[in-house]
């Protein structure tokens, strides 16, 4: 969240279907209606385990 705008954004990824998701265009302080949403397919770089996935493993992902 934009602290003097207010205007959000967020990014999920699912591994399971491969698929990535990135939303914006929400406001958290006012109601601005449907968020824009972008889904795209992700390539793995290499396999990740969830007790050594870092930050940086994660952004290797986004080809936004």
């Amino acid at each position: 969240m934009h602290r003097s705008t207010g205007e959000e954004t967020w990014t999920t990824m699912n591994f399971s279907t491969m698929q990535m998701n990135h939303s914006t265009g929400t406001n958290a302080f006012k109601d601005s209606g449907k968020p824009k949403t972008i889904w795209k397919k992700i390539k793995p770089r290499k396999l990740l385990e969830l007790n050594t996935i870092t930050e940086d493993a994660v952004d290797a992902f986004k080809t936004y």
